[in-house]
């Protein structure tokens, strides 16, 4: 029951009679993580994530308020989810001893940190690290799918490396995830903005806040769509797939409202944008990142369709390319020469023209929240 250079007061005293708190991973509006070590246990470090737990209220704003249903909503789906690319949650309760109560969910540990800040050290991914990610991530999806749950919360700092080594990744968190066809455990709040139309109008428009939009997918945009699907998160795992590679989030725009539209159309940062870098990068993993975002959902590729995908099944590390041929019992053909995948209009599949050729500088992804 003790700990290093921490308040013991600021823990629940179920939390305490088993871990020591040894020291703070991360601390946001919602409470904060910790790394831990069970008492009695083998000398593991865990991870106890801590938020503060209400019940709804009409005077209180979502964005930073957690509820029981939603708490408990996360702690089932990881609970119930059993995967290699997925951190196990070793216990999870809430204290109603104190106001507000704490919700503590103990989950295994990413000792190599999260993407976010690896990307930050990198500046930018090798196509062959980013390739070895995005199988580990396909396959929890995956799962995820055949179990019925929709992660909803799939960004660089949710995912993190299970070990030093940085060999295999883990989904650290599934804060907004549901339960396929069923509504959400928690209510999301929005911000409006007023854009122009085609006929000189003005209309308002909404986005999500409290969320790093950067990884939000366009159908998301609108209050009332509580039930999620496998979609989003596809839309989702080709940002993370685009930003590893790029450096920089694919929307981008002057404010809020350019971002929003930017992502709502479906408008990424042109590939041919930054020659410097998406030279380098092979045709199929373009193919695939344009697949994953597109703002139709019947037209965006399944998860399915990600697992059998060539640059996923058949990659050639040395020549940064892939072998064509038979996937699956699926025709994969071959790939246009031009070099950008259109996704702005969801009936053209082609690849689009030379016509931004200027260079896109690094920057470390800053987190999109409003």
């Amino acid at each position: 029951m003790r700990t290093t250079g921490l308040d013991d007061m600021s823990f629940p005293a179920r939390l305490l009679e088993s871990y020591d708190v040894l020291s703070t991973d991360s601390l946001d509006a919602y409470g904060g993580a910790f790394r831990v070590r069970r008492i009695d246990g083998d000398g593991e470090f865990e991870t106890a994530r801590l938020c503060a737990v209400r019940k709804a209220s009409a005077k209180r704003t979502g964005r930073t308020t957690i509820t029981p249903e939603h708490f408990q909503a996360e702690a089932y789906a990881m609970d119930f989810l059993n995967h290699e690319n997925i951190a196990k949650v070793h216990e999870s309760f809430i204290d109603s001893t104190v106001k507000p109560n704490v919700g503590v969910l103990v989950r295994e540990r990413a000792d190599g940190g999260n993407l976010f800040n690896e990307l930050a050290k990198r500046r930018r991914f090798e196509e062959y690290a980013v390739r070895k990610i995005a199988v580990q991530l396909a396959g929890a999806l995956m799962h995820m799918k055949e179990h019925g749950v929709v992660c909803g919360s799939l960004n660089l700092e949710t995912i993190g490396y299970k070990t030093a080594e940085k060999d295999q990744v883990i989904v650290l968190s599934m804060r907004n995830s549901i339960m396929i066809g069923q509504p959400a455990a928690f209510t999301q709040d929005y911000n409006e903005y007023d854009v122009e139309n085609e006929m000189g109008e003005l209309e308002v428009r909404t986005y999500p806040v409290g969320v790093d939009l950067s990884y939000v997918a366009p159908e998301l945009m609108k209050p009332g769509n509580r039930r999620r699907t496998p979609a989003a998160d596809v839309w989702a795992f080709g940002a993370i797939l685009y930003t590893l590679l790029a450096g920089y989030t694919p929307f981008i725009g002057d404010d809020i409202s350019d971002v929003v539209e930017a992502i709502r159309k479906g408008n990424f940062t042109s590939f041919q944008y930054d020659l410097e870098t998406w030279n380098g990068v092979s045709k199929a993993a373009k193919d695939l990142i344009g697949g994953c975002l597109r703002v139709n959902v019947k037209r965006r590729f399944s998860i399915e369709r990600i697992l059998e995908h060539p640059w996923i099944v058949k990659f050639d590390n040395c020549a940064g390319s892939i072998n064509t041929g038979s996937v699956m019992g699926h025709s994969t053909g071959t790939y246009s020469e031009s070099g950008e995948h259109s996704i702005s209009h969801d009936e053209s599949d082609d690849w689009g023209s030379d016509d931004e050729m200027s260079r896109h500088e690094f920057r470390t992804p800053t987190p999109i929240k409003r």
